[in-house]
């Protein structure tokens, strides 16, 4: 099992560090075999080393099964309307999501990662507050390994 730290992988993160020795000795330090990055939105650092990520943690929806299935009066009570739901996720419908993952994949191969985390679980704010799920476990479980066949594709990653 790796030691990591979760960092993301944005040139602001790296600013309290004076170089990449420095954030290895940090991380050394705290016991860590490296970091775990999640993507920031913006292009990492091109000195970047890559054997200092470890790990890699795709994007994450907590709440995503209702904008994957296209529930659209899920995603207008949800959100409001559509427009805004749109807003949030990046794009109008369910392909936008599994773009997304594959480009977070094209990104985490570049850094050749031990590990990449995706999360299998589908959460609204709601359902944080109440308690009273909207899918059952089987449904976010089955969904999931749906994406994750289309997102890895004919790829060997």
């Amino acid at each position: 099992m790796y030691q990591t730290m979760s960092l993301p992988l944005y040139s602001g993160s790296f600013e309290e560090y004076h170089g990449w020795g420095d954030l290895r000795a940090e991380l050394a330090a705290l016991g860590c075999d490296g970091m775990e990055g999640i993507w920031s939105g913006e292009e990492f650092p091109e000195d970047l080393p890559a054997d200092l990520v470890i790990g890699y943690h795709l994007t994450f929806y907590p709440d995503w099964l209702d904008f994957y299935r296209d529930d659209r009066r899920a995603l207008k009570r949800k959100f409001g309307s559509l427009d805004a739901a749109a807003r949030f996720y990046g794009g109008p419908g369910p392909e936008t999501l599994l773009e997304q993952y594959r480009a977070d994949l094209r990104r985490a191969a570049g850094l050749n990662p031990h590990y990449v985390v995706f999360h299998v679980s589908d959460v609204s704010i709601e359902e944080g507050y109440t308690y009273h799920w909207l899918h059952t476990n089987q449904e976010v479980i089955d969904a999931a390994v749906e994406v994750i066949n289309l997102i890895l594709g004919t790829e060997t990653w």
